[in-house]
């Protein structure tokens, strides 16, 4: 039945995607009445697995079967939109695949049958199902988790329509032209080696566009980050111009008889010192913009920043590599601090060099995580366009021959990561 086989490979090429909260019973009964309308709109049709392939010499068979392979596609993306937290390209794009997956099933499985003639019984049918099982866990191991990124397909719109039609036309007309001549075996052949082809092509074209994502993202960062030096070094300079006209606050107070004027100028001089608290001094000047710059955050938030740091252990690390190590750290951690109680609001950051290794410590208070399969994922609504923090940090550790470890243990949650000496 063409239903459950799209079903099955639906599921596969969307097991991985980030799944949303629905309670298990929602999604038991969903299942089942996507399967009833699926297979009334089947019945209705009066298309089996066998007529799939249209026979170009019948207009209305031809029509009823391109209408239901569309509905069958269309109960797919709504499944997908139903139980996971994608969008609808993210949806179309898994229905796609899972019909290639299918299709490429299908083509293996008729020219077995080319081969095989005569009485089919029991034997043959557990072995066709036995069949579909193996190649859906082939189709799971081989492409599915390689061409699913962070719990996520990158999906282009126009680029996601473009590959639809051309893998739909292709498949469809094809199979026309092979049962209008009865050459299945031609027919599976072509369709088998086009889908798997089509599935390989996605595969790096998946990671084709996780790398330029993280490199826009680092592009982004180094302008951040100088943009950022700029007005550290800005204030840096205001903050010299305060202390000088301290200094002469302080001898114009000490002529003051009038105490109710020497609080005044006394709080006016404690607000001066405030800005000047916020600056933070490592050894190292572009991790001092960053972690000043997160500071005046955290400050605006109530939150408490201890920051021990030696950042000499890291003047040999590149620029970007390094805003985008404490940039994404701190960011991750002030999110997940604004949502706990503002009596708990604290980050604490340690770096240090021990047993001949740096160490990078990163603690705070949380209220939730979302996790799935050992990996902390983004809370942030647009999952599509988010969670790739945690990745990049991992991606810079990696880099410089080091490792990273997130834990979260009870109310804190714990990131260290380990370098070589730099």
């Amino acid at each position: 039945m063409f239903l459950l086989r799209q079903m099955l490979f639906t599921y596969v090429f969307a097991r991985r995607l980030e799944k949303n909260n629905r309670p298990l019973l929602y999604k038991a009964l969903s299942v089942m009445g996507f399967f009833v309308l699926g297979a009334g709109v089947e019945a209705l049709t009066n298309v089996d697995r066998s007529s799939i392939d249209i026979n170009v010499s019948r207009g209305g068979q031809v029509f009823s079967t391109v209408v239901f392979c569309s509905f069958i596609m269309l109960l797919m993306v709504l499944w997908v939109l139903y139980f996971y937290n994608v969008q609808v390209s993210e949806a179309v794009y898994t229905s796609i695949l899972a019909y290639l997956a299918e299709h490429a099933e299908y083509s293996v499985a008729i020219i077995i049958e080319s081969f095989i003639r005569g009485e089919r019984g029991v034997p043959w049918e557990i072995g066709q199902w036995l069949f579909l099982i193996f190649f859906a866990v082939f189709m799971d191991q081989f492409f599915a988790k390689r061409i699913i990124q962070e719990h996520h397909y990158l999906v282009q719109t126009a680029e996601t329509a473009l590959f639809f039609l051309i893998s739909a036309l292709i498949v469809m007309f094809m199979s026309a032209i092979a049962t209008e001549y009865s050459y299945e075996r031609f027919h599976g052949t072509y369709a088998f080696i086009f889908c798997i082809f089509a599935l390989a092509t996605q595969t790096e074209r998946q990671r084709a566009l996780l790398l330029q994502k993280q490199s826009e993202m680092r592009e982004h960062l180094f302008l951040s980050q100088n943009a950022r030096f700029e007005s550290y070094k800005e204030n840096v300079e205001l903050v010299n111009r305060k202390c000088h006209d301290l200094k002469h606050q302080v001898e114009a107070i000490r002529q003051m008889n009038d105490d109710r004027s020497k609080d005044k100028a006394l709080k006016e001089i404690e607000a001066s010192v405030l800005i000047y608290d916020s600056f933070i001094h490592t050894g190292n000047e572009m991790l001092d913009t960053i972690l000043t710059q997160k500071n005046h955050i955290c400050m605006e938030k109530g939150i408490l920043f201890t920051c021990v740091v030696d950042g000499k252990l890291l003047e040999s690390m590149d620029p970007v590599d390094l805003y985008t190590l404490f940039g994404n750290l701190l960011d991750n951690s002030i999110e997940a601090v604004s949502r706990v109680p503002e009596e708990k609001r604290s980050i604490s950051l340690s770096v240090y060099l021990k047993n001949g290794v740096i160490v990078i410590k990163e603690e705070n208070p949380f209220s939730s995580v979302r996790q799935s399969k050992g990996k902390f994922l983004t809370t942030k609504n647009d999952r599509s366009s988010h969670g790739f923090g945690m990745s990049s940090m991992e991606m810079v550790a990696e880099k410089y021959g080091g490792t990273l470890e997130a834990v979260a243990d009870k109310d804190i949650f714990r990131t260290t990561i380990v370098l070589p000496e730099i």
